[in-house]
């Protein structure tokens, strides 16, 4: 016995079809194929893809796909054979225009996005927030040596105690910080 696609299983009606399509002398797939309602070689094909945003476009209303294909060609963008996926970018984006399933995917990874449909891609999560400072090590290492070439006898006594370079640069940090 095969697995059930999860689709079929959690719907009374396409599970039905399925069973139906068994006794009949179909199939596993067949059945399948019939309960959801899904030839084979339709689904997730740069055809399919194209039909569906034909379709799309030209069901828009047409004074919104005249306005978005006069931005279009006022940025310079060939529309010819193409059509505008607003979930990529704004009608001026050049990436925003399609012209297979292969160019969403293309867009999604170089822009990090979420999609799903007949093209999936998960947008990564590494954009880790920046370790917080108080005071960046540079303006640190400047205001220390600033304080040292002033006041001669700081610089001799952190020579004398390496300590004493710990607590300026506490005390430049404690000074110079963002204050909550």
């Amino acid at each position: 016995m095969q697995a059930i696609h999860p689709d079929i299983a959690s719907s009374s009606a396409r599970m039905a079809i399925y069973k139906q399509a068994l006794a009949n002398d179909g199939s596993h797939k067949f059945a399948e194929m019939c309960a959801l309602q899904c030839p084979p070689g339709t689904k997730a094909t740069d055809r399919a893809f194209m039909q569906g945003a034909h379709r799309q476009m030209e069901d828009m209303d047409p004074k919104n796909r005249s306005l978005i294909l006069d931005i279009a060609k006022k940025a310079g963008i060939s529309t010819q054979g193409k059509c505008h996926k607003a979930g990529l970018g704004r009608p001026e984006d050049p990436a925003a225009w399609v012209s297979s399933s292969d160019d969403v995917l293309r867009v999604a990874k170089a822009r990090n996005l979420n999609v799903s449909g007949v093209v999936n891609h998960k947008a990564v999560d590494n954009l880790q927030e920046p370790k917080r400072v108080k005071l960046a090590e540079d303006i640190v290492q400047r205001m220390m040596k600033r304080t040292l070439e002033r006041d001669p006898s700081l610089a001799a006594k952190v020579k004398q105690k390496p300590k004493k370079l710990c607590e300026l640069r506490e005390a430049i940090v404690a000074k110079h910080s963002r204050k909550k």
